[in-house]
């Protein structure tokens, strides 16, 4: 407040009594106006008072705390000993600073001649100062104060950054610029210390930052980018817990955008910026680097594996170093979408080799990329990929257009009593046969009445394939082969010739066949049954030529003996056994044969090409050629085998080779008119007689047949004779175990018995009764009974028949 001027009455004489310490302006005052008002000349000096310490206060932020560099400063107002402010200066005012470790800081009093002292002063070290005030040799009240000082305080808005890393960058480069500390008077900071968080974000992935603190209050910064495109980067300080209460609060002002989320941590100034990162001068360029060859231009086949080679190029154009080490990847992918694995391997230039092994012809999806090794994530393709590549067939494979097929089955006159085989032949793309097998071809059937069937495309692995099918009705077949389109596995196209339409002529027809004779309605257990098969074409009418391949098993079912095994039980043919019946084995229909006299006339390329092999050695083909000889001569002599052991008598007249005999073998004559006679011989009892021409039965076969028992002329002859011997040792004593081999022969009028039945059993306790018959010629025979090759006592015996 501005005091108000003192009311002064000139009319009163003033009052000199004056105490100690009073003041004496007022009286000073009335005196001057008393002496002018009655015309006194008097000359009044008044002396200002003296600045008391008592009195006078010392404030401003520099006796409150400091900041290391920072000049700091409070003032000094001067008070009288009433406690009045005083208007004069010219004191004596004494300022004393002592830092903590006892060092007096300089400092400056300036003197504002108004009765106050402004003092300045920087503080150099941080700690505790001690701040002494006198005025005209008296210590200010309160004084001395401690002051705290801090230590270099960044201030985030002023500190700095700087440096060609800021403005452009390269992969695996380091980018490097400086961070200046500063204070917030803008001063830089003389000391490091600081933590400085800087951070460099790429599009996925942070760069490699490096700081270092040089001790002076800079900070040189190094990041490293690990990949190509935009980065953003922030630098923030951390600011001293324990900063000045007055300069946290001035940070809780700033705004949102200059705040961090750990407060502590501010962001510097002209922060964050960013920077276009480019791809390293020596690195591949994705956008430069290509690839070549016929794993990705196309060209190669499903059988090799498809091969191409990746070059590496800078930016500038130049191949890379064959130092620098590339990360491509390949990944390739089928015509189904599958992937498959792909190889890549580093040559001695520099540049690489990558291949992948096709499964299939067709279309497939080449990706080359460059991967990014410190972000495996992070890839680019290379120039033009992803690469579409044509794979072309195996060389060694069946071709659509050149592929054909042969035999009856294709080429028709057959007739409905023969099997129609046919056999495709695989040719390559180049008209070369092939010699393995492994293609897909697929047979429809389709009969004269509109009838469907899928026979069975057998692979003969060697760039054949057998087919047979049933015609069971004469007239025109569609035959349609198709082959698995290399180009579209997904979809089967004619092979060259089809679709075939053979011609399937009458011929003989199993069901209207007429089987008679008395080895079908009388048969017996003599030397030789008999009985006929005419044959009957599909319109019911007979058959007048040969030819006709029947086939008959005839098997014993059940044999009257004198004698049966222990616990043996007689097989019984039942009503169930006839009703399920096995099906005659389906290979066993004769086509073999028919496929044996299959010829290849056909030569699909130029002359003596089909001698070419593309796959395997001639070493491999001449022994596949030896096995398959091998096959077609073991059949022969394995049947003349069975025919040996049979004992077969000797029939007249054209025969019908019977592929499998049954435990009763026969023999089929072509008469050679459409009429078929079999023969066989049974024992006594029950027999099956099966008769088929491709597998289909004839006429009401199987036939179960009873064989009846006749009288024979060789077993009729004198009724049996019979005796008994008893064996000893050679001390007289009965051997009982029935281990003595007794054997019996006889010979009479004509010479030595060869068939006559002799029967020895052992009775027990070293007895054996042996019965005999002789021949109805008379005579006299000798019967020889020998133990061990000995005659016995008193033989031979002598027997004759009247």
């Amino acid at each position: 407040m501005t005091e108000q001027p003192q009311q002064v009455n000139p009319d009163e004489p003033p009052n000199f009594n004056i105490e100690s310490d009073a003041d004496v302006e007022p009286l000073v005052t009335q005196l001057k106006v008393f002496l002018e008002k009655h015309d006194m000349n008097c000359s009044v000096k008044l002396r200002p008072k003296k600045m008391r310490g008592a009195t006078s206060t010392v404030d401003g932020d520099g006796i409150k705390t400091g900041e290391v560099n920072i000049p700091s400063d409070f003032t000094i107002t001067g008070r009288d000993n009433n406690g009045k402010e005083v208007k004069h200066g010219g004191d004596a005012v004494k300022v004393k600073i002592v830092d903590p470790q006892g060092n007096e800081v300089t400092c400056e009093v300036v003197d504002k001649d108004d009765g106050t002292y402004e003092v300045k002063y920087t503080p150099l070290v941080p700690g505790i100062h001690k701040v002494e005030v006198q005025v005209n040799d008296e210590q200010v009240e309160n004084t001395p104060i401690d002051v705290y000082v801090y230590d270099e305080i960044p201030d985030a808005l002023n500190c700095t950054a700087d440096g060609e890393g800021l403005k452009t960058a390269e992969t695996k480069t380091p980018a490097p610029f400086k961070i200046t500390a500063r204070n917030r008077i803008n001063e830089p900071l003389k000391k490091g210390g600081l933590v400085f968080d800087v951070k460099v974000t790429g599009p996925t992935t942070p760069a490699d930052v490096q700081v270092i603190d040089n001790n002076d209050g800079t900070y040189d910064v190094n990041y490293t980018a690990k990949e190509v495109g935009d980065h953003h980067i922030d630098v923030l300080v951390k600011l001293p817990e324990d900063r000045p209460k007055e300069e946290a609060q001035q940070d809780d002002k700033k705004t949102d955008d200059q705040q961090s989320q750990n407060e502590n941590l501010k962001r510097i100034k002209e922060m964050p910026v960013d920077v276009k990162v480019e791809l390293n001068k020596n690195s591949a360029d994705p956008t430069k680097s290509y690839a070549e060859g016929p794993g990705v231009n196309g060209g190669a086949n499903s059988r090799d594996p498809a091969e191409f080679t990746i070059h590496p190029i800078k930016s500038n154009g130049e191949p890379c170093d064959p130092a620098e080490n590339t990360n491509f990847d390949v990944c390739v992918t089928d015509p189904d979408d599958n992937e498959i694995e792909a190889k890549v391997t580093k040559n001695e230039d520099g540049t690489y080799h990558a291949e992948y092994q096709p499964t299939k012809p067709g279309e497939y999806q080449v990706e080359v990329m460059l991967r990014n090794p410190d972000v495996p994530t992070n890839f680019d393709h290379i120039k033009d990929s992803p690469f579409t590549c044509k794979i072309l067939q195996d060389p060694s494979t069946a071709c659509l257009l050149n592929s054909y097929a042969y035999g009856p089955g294709v080429d028709g006159k057959i007739g409905i009593d023969k099997i129609p085989v046919f056999r495709i032949q695989a040719v390559t793309l180049s008209g070369v046969k092939c010699t393995k097998g492994g293609d897909e071809f697929k047979v429809e059937v389709k009969n004269p009445e509109g009838e469907v069937q899928t026979p069975k495309v057998n692979d003969k692995k060697n760039g054949t394939y057998d087919v047979k099918y049933k015609a069971k009705k004469p007239g025109f077949y569609e035959v349609k082969i198709t082959l698995k389109d290399p180009e579209h596995p997904e979809e089967f196209k004619d092979i060259k010739g089809s679709v075939y339409r053979p011609e399937i002529l009458n011929g003989v027809e199993p069901k209207n066949c007429i089987v008679e004779g008395q080895g079908i309605t009388e048969p017996n257990d003599e030397d030789d049954n008999i009985f006929t098969i005419q044959a009957m074409d599909f319109d019911n009418k007979k058959v007048e030529h040969g030819d006709t391949p029947f086939q008959v098993t005839i098997d014993q079912i059940s044999i009257i003996t004198d004698e049966k095994k222990d616990g043996e039980k007689e097989k019984e043919d039942t009503d169930d056994e006839k009703d399920n019946e096995e099906e005659v084995n389906d290979e066993d229909d004769g086509a073999d044969e028919m496929f044996a006299m299959l010829q290849d006339t056909v030569n699909p390329s130029n002359e003596n090409e089909d001698q070419k092999t593309i796959e395997g050695t001639p070493e491999q083909s001449k022994q596949e050629e030896s096995q398959q000889e091998e096959t077609k001569e073991e059949q022969p002599k394995q049947d003349e085998k069975a025919q040996e052991e049979s004992k077969e008598p000797e029939i007249e007249g054209k025969k019908i080779r019977q592929r499998k005999q049954g435990n009763l073998p026969c023999t089929v004559v072509d008469k050679e008119n459409g009429t078929y006679d079999v023969h066989y011989k049974a024992e006594a009892g029950k027999i099956r007689v099966k008769i088929t021409l491709n597998n289909d039965k004839v006429a009401k076969s199987p036939y179960y047949l009873e064989v009846e028992e006749d009288a024979d002329a060789d077993e009729s002859g004198v009724e049996n004779f019979c005796f008994v011997v008893e064996a000893k040792n050679r001390r007289g004593q009965i051997q009982k175990d029935g281990k003595a081999k007794f054997t019996v022969d006889l010979d009479g009028p004509e010479g030595k018995l060869e068939e006559q039945k002799i029967k020895i059993k052992h009775l027990g306790e070293g007895k054996y009764f042996i019965s005999y018959t002789l021949p109805a010629v008379k005579g006299d025979y000798n019967v020889n009974c020998k133990l061990n090759r000995r005659h016995i006592a008193n033989s031979p015996f002598k027997q004759s028949v009247n």
